[in-house]
């Protein structure tokens, strides 16, 4: 079995992302995605951040029923911010995902080589990058951090025809604070956007 390990703060969960993550089962790159909130994520502002409570509720209830998808808290109890490496060597000793791939974005493709141990993090697990337009991968901006292996394995990780999405979920926080929640009726589900109103988040 092939898991894809796909991580962030999910803040709030939208289409986006499942429509990627559904993408990701057509296209038969894995069997699995694992949908794994991040409570501190190295790269952002904790102050910033809706708490993870409510980000692991919003995502279980987005994903209720989704064959195919599965939400993990693996990374609540850890102590301090939460790294990549480190918990896919924690899902890794489970021995219950198979092969792990992990699941980023063009943008984070960029920043990559600023994670925790990147090199062991490429050597060891797989990949499966979605390219952004606005984020165009080039081989010789790779060059710059990787060596030519590691480049190789990065551009055969490339998803093709990955959805393009309109709304980050900054953009949708910002639409639900000035419009109310009715203004992202397209981008959450329903259940989502009740929980989101129930707890006047991101107002």
């Amino acid at each position: 079995m092939r898991t894809a390990f796909f991580g962030g703060t999910f803040d709030p969960l939208h289409t986006g992302h499942i429509c990627l993550a559904r993408k990701v089962l057509d296209a038969g790159a894995a069997e699995k995605i694992l949908f794994v909130p991040a409570p501190s994520p190295p790269h952002k502002d904790d102050t910033l951040i809706t708490p993870y409570k409510y980000r692991l509720e919003m995502l279980q209830l987005a994903l209720n029923g989704e064959d195919g998808f599965e939400v993990s808290d693996i990374e609540q109890h850890r102590c301090g911010k939460s790294y990549t490496i480190d918990t896919l060597h924690e899902l890794s000793a489970m021995q219950c995902y198979g092969e792990i791939f992990l699941l980023i974005g063009g943008d984070s493709l960029r920043n990559l080589h600023t994670w925790r141990q990147a090199h062991e993090l490429v050597s060891e697990f797989g990949l499966i990058i979605y390219p952004r337009r606005e984020e165009e991968i080039r081989e010789k901006e790779l060059a710059q951090h990787w060596n030519q292996e590691e480049i190789r394995k990065i551009l055969a990780s490339l998803l093709p025809d990955a959805p393009e999405f309109p709304c980050s979920s900054t953009q949708i926080r910002k639409m639900i604070q000035k419009e109310g929640i009715k203004s992202v009726s397209a981008f959450v589900r329903s259940p989502v956007a009740e929980y989101i109103t129930a707890r006047k988040l991101y107002l």
